[in-house]
């Protein structure tokens, strides 16, 4: 959370990335109208921020700003959000919301972005955000 009190770009993701939960877990068909044009708004206020950022980063990307790409990769499609039609009743469909981000299309184009950006920077090992390693990982 201390990124997305840093950074804006992470803030806007964030927020994104939890709207697209509530909406998903909430049924998408059940979730009003305002609330995919606010998911869409901060989608796009994320995306502005980052491209700013990225523009005048001066080869230099912060972990808050990996962090926005991250989950801006993962939650790409989360203005069209599509939950099965039956839903898995698995211990493993509870892990991590495994259910959630195995019914998302990700983006390889975005993905691919992070990677680069990731080794200009050094890898894995430059990352000094808790847990932020763990994520790009997996």
């Amino acid at each position: 959370m201390t990124s997305a009190m840093n950074e804006p770009t992470a803030f806007y993701a964030v927020v994104f990335a939890g709207a697209c939960h509530h909406a998903w877990f909430r049924q998408a068909d059940r979730v009003p109208q305002t609330s995919l044009l606010l998911r869409l708004s901060y989608k796009t206020q994320a995306i502005i921020s980052l491209k700013e950022k990225i523009q005048n980063c001066q080869g230099n990307i912060s972990d808050d700003v990996l962090l926005a790409i991250t989950l801006l990769a993962t939650h790409e499609m989360g203005e069209t959000l599509q939950r099965p039609q039956k839903r898995l009743r698995t211990p493993l469909s509870q892990f991590k919301d495994a259910e959630f981000y195995t019914s998302m299309a990700w983006d390889a184009t975005h993905l691919d972005a992070l990677y680069k950006l990731l080794e200009q920077r050094g890898g894995l090992p430059s990352i000094t955000t808790h847990g932020l390693t763990e994520v790009i990982e997996s």
